[in-house]
């Protein structure tokens, strides 16, 4: 379960990016999902942008539809 306050790094040029007005900022978790990067080249190649991720790039944090 993540439960807590995580760092999270925000892609330029995205949806996230225009409404946090920034490149980095702090997201709340109470929850047991989480985004399988096994399945991240997938995914983008559907139309998913993984628009945050954790510091070290492995956790998606904010995903959008193009």
């Amino acid at each position: 379960m993540r439960l807590g306050s995580y760092p999270c790094i925000i892609k330029s040029g995205t949806l996230a990016a225009k409404v946090y007005g920034k490149l980095s900022t702090i997201e709340r978790h109470r929850h047991r999902f989480e985004f399988d990067p096994i399945y991240r080249t997938q995914m983008e190649e559907k139309g998913f942008i993984v628009s945050a991720t954790s510091p070290d790039g492995t956790l998606a944090e904010i995903v959008e539809v193009q």
